[in-house]
């Protein structure tokens, strides 16, 4: 990563002029919930075991296999894109590291198929998006590399339903240029791709979450000046159809989500870049097309990861500053959902 500020000094003056002209709905924090949609849900966060390598730009994706949580890659600042892999136990609160990737890369997507963790795309600094894959196998603690995406993406969105991975959005080269609405999916058993049917908004830095048979993106940003945006799409993979939903009630890019309980929770972000990341918890009912707000996070950040397990939510890592994003967490925090 030679230079992640890409001229930032330039960008940053031309958009602080533009930050006049924000939007009144983006100019709401929303960081404890108490700004959201309600009845607000009850969330106790509790900060864990720090990770050992504090880093942002994850996947908003953390990978959950044989009862442990793997974190891998992202940016340890402004300008230094890492491969390592971080392991967390949640039985004990402890950390591992294991075997790195073969190349360095932030901005990334990840998931776990047939038992393996699979990584797709990212970038090792700033220029064209990275078309490749690389797949962890736990068991031998090794990474091999896979063949390539159909096109390079960064801050793309990764769901697996039915052992098919289904990777939407992102853009092409950074400086965010080449947004892409494309949906790809690919089928580890067979090694093959196909496309379905784009999204209708296209944007990067998004999360998705899948429920059933349908997948869920939300958030993201589109094309100069980098705003957050608040939009909901939900896939039908049984009619491959994109469908518009309830918009979030805070805007963001860089988000991260999870399903527990047939419910998504969408965490964190910032509203631009030239704003920090945001402590803000969102809860997305499908069978409703509702939101409600819940408790924020301990920790504000943007470009983090999050999983679920065992009905927790678990968040690590990610960007604590706004652009550049030279200041990092190792923040892993926990949340316990109260019962209804």
């Amino acid at each position: 990563m030679k230079n992640l500020t890409f001229n930032l000094s330039f960008i940053l003056v031309i958009f602080s002029l533009l930050m006049g002209c924000e939007k009144k709905d983006s100019e709401d924090d929303g960081d404890d919930g108490d700004t959201q949609t309600t009845p607000r849900l009850n969330i106790t966060w509790i900060q864990k075991a720090t990770m050992p390598t504090a880093s942002g730009w994850l996947s908003p994706s953390a990978c959950v296999l044989d009862d442990k949580i793997y974190i891998m890659g992202g940016a340890l600042d402004a300008v230094t894109p890492t491969n390592i892999l971080q392991v967390y136990d949640p039985a004990t609160d402890t950390w591992e590291t294991k075997q790195p990737m073969n190349i360095n890369r932030w901005g990334y997507a990840a998931c776990v198929c047939d038992g393996k963790i699979y990584v797709m795309g990212g970038n090792e600094g700033i220029g064209p998006a990275l078309r490749s894959i690389e797949i962890y196998d736990p068991q031998h603690d090794s990474w091999e590399m896979a063949g390539n995406m159909p096109i390079g993406r960064i801050g793309f969105a990764v769901c697996v339903v039915e052992n098919k991975i289904y990777l939407i959005g992102g853009c092409g080269e950074e400086p965010l240029e080449t947004f892409t609405p494309a949906l790809h999916i690919f089928e580890p058993s067979t090694s093959t791709w196909s496309t379905g049917a784009p999204m209708t908004r296209e944007r990067a830095y998004l999360t998705a979450s899948a429920i059933d048979n349908r997948i869920y993106a939300f958030g993201g940003t589109a094309e100069f000046p980098w705003q957050g945006l608040n939009y909901i799409d939900e896939y039908d993979i049984a009619t491959n159809t994109w469908s518009e939903k309830k918009n979030l009630v805070v805007g963001r890019l860089a988000l991260a989500s999870c399903s527990v309980d047939d419910k998504i929770f969408c965490t964190g972000g910032s509203l631009n870049t030239i704003q920090a990341g945001k402590s803000t918890v969102e809860v997305y009912f499908p069978e409703t097309d509702s939101l409600v707000g819940a408790t924020g996070m301990t920790q504000a950040r943007l470009a983090h990861s999050v999983c679920a397990y065992n009905g927790k939510i678990y968040v690590f890592g990610g960007c604590i500053s706004p652009a550049p994003w030279d200041i990092t967490s190792n923040v892993t925090e926990v949340g316990i959902i109260e019962s209804n």
